[in-house]
């Protein structure tokens, strides 16, 4: 099973779902800001991949939080940052079967398909 996480408003997420459409994988969409994220699922992410590859330092989100937060990053505090801010978050991120991918390149579509 694939679980698509993205935002609406996203090209790449919007991509992502075409895609994955088109090429008629059945897969859950869960939208980042409209659903709850859980620190259960944040934990499962930060084992597969680590922090570095799922926080977006380039985003908006993350420049709009307090300098202090950012130079310290990552914190304690660091799953209820995402939390209360799901957007910065890289996307769409993808989880088949357990194994986890963030961004929608070539690599990954063919990672999907087989």
């Amino acid at each position: 099973m694939v679980t698509l996480f993205g935002i609406k408003n996203c090209d790449t997420c919007r991509n992502a779902k075409n895609w994955l459409a088109d090429n008629k994988i059945d897969f859950i969409y869960f939208d980042l800001r409209e659903e709850d994220l859980t620190v259960d699922l944040i934990s499962k992410w930060e084992k597969s991949i680590g922090l570095g590859a799922l926080v977006n330092r380039r985003g908006t989100t993350w420049r709009q939080l307090p300098e202090e937060l950012r130079d310290n990053f990552p914190t304690s505090n660091t799953k209820r940052i995402i939390q209360e801010n799901p957007t910065i978050l890289k996307r769409p991120i993808i989880d088949k079967n357990g194994e986890i991918s963030v961004g929608f390149s070539k690599e990954i579509q063919e990672k999907l398909l087989s």
